[in-house]
């Protein structure tokens, strides 16, 4: 989650990343941060559509409502490859 943070920050995404443990989720708002639900109806689902696309382009496979599930089998290397490929994706996205 904070990789993926810091990833947006860097490319200034208007992103902020939710959860806990495995279970997470992105979420593009002028927001600064989520209190609960509620606060999640003005995510921009335009941004959100564009992101997943561009993610499902470089071979990510993200729940449609931005949410990201890790497990055991996630090592240090797809953890890596998966910061690098949402680094394109974020860059992508800036330039577009």
């Amino acid at each position: 989650m904070e990789g993926i943070r810091q990833i947006a920050k860097q490319h200034g995404a208007g992103a902020i990343v939710t959860g806990f443990g495995t279970a997470f989720a992105i979420h593009f708002t002028k927001r600064k941060n989520l209190r609960d639900y509620r606060d999640t109806l003005s995510d921009d689902r335009v941004a959100l559509g564009r992101f997943l696309l561009r993610a499902l382009q470089e071979g990510l496979y993200i729940v449609p409502d931005g949410r990201f599930y890790t497990s055991a089998v996630h090592t240090e290397n797809e953890l890596t490859q998966t910061l690098g490929a949402l680094d394109r994706v974020f860059a992508d996205l800036g330039s577009a």
